[in-house]
């Protein structure tokens, strides 16, 4: 049975879409000022962060009658899109996206009595996506907000066990790739760089 938890960290900047009356027929004298900013509208973007990615591998069956659990930091690099939609200060939204990572581990088994068998066990995570719902309270260019929803994850897994049989030993081998499912929470703030650009930094586990 394998259990995965993910906590990140991310910074993102997004470009949100202009329209007809964002684009000017006529440059003004001086740059002015944007005006109280409006969060309604499609936005893309890209992210850079890291996280904690923690791993239990337990045993229940006595495959190898040895857990293993991993806590590992890992960087990781991502694209996202999403919608807000504004109404007073309030803003809601949805918003995707997928994400590149660095998580690849590989740990000698412990016994219960803190020795060591004759096998290893390897957690891999190559990739993982999350779809939210968020929604805040806007002040101007500053959107402080809620997100949850479900994360995806690319995970695999390899465990290696040797079995003695004198004069040979027998290597064993468990390992699965798929993707896994689970629930995202967080939260973050948002600000707004001038009338299409972003930068927000947010949190998640």
């Amino acid at each position: 049975m394998k259990k995965i938890v993910l906590a990140t960290a991310v910074l993102a900047l997004s470009a949100f879409s202009a329209s007809a009356a964002d684009l000017a027929v006529k440059a003004p004298p001086m740059a002015a000022p944007f005006a109280v900013y409006n969060w309604t509208g499609f936005y893309i973007g890209g992210n850079i962060g890291g996280g904690v990615a923690s791993s239990d591998h337990l045993d229940p069956d006595c495959f190898t009658c040895a857990d293993t659990k991993f806590q590992v930091p890992f960087g990781t690099v991502g694209v996202g899109v999403g919608y807000n939609f504004q109404f007073g200060h309030t803003v809601l939204g949805v918003e995707g996206d997928f994400n590149w990572a660095s998580v690849d581990k590989t740990k000698l088994r412990a016994l219960d009595d803190g020795s060591f068998e004759a096998g290893t066990t390897q957690f891999r995570m190559r990739e993982f996506a999350t779809l939210r719902a968020r929604g805040g309270l806007a002040i101007d260019s500053t959107f402080v907000y809620v997100t949850a929803g479900v994360a995806f994850a690319h995970v695999q897994n390899t465990t290696l066990q040797g079995v003695a049989f004198s004069p040979f030993t027998l290597n064993m081998q468990a390992s699965e790739d798929k993707w896994k499912a689970g629930l995202a929470v967080g939260g973050g703030v948002e600000f707004a760089l001038s009338q299409n650009w972003t930068l927000k930094a947010n949190t998640s586990i």
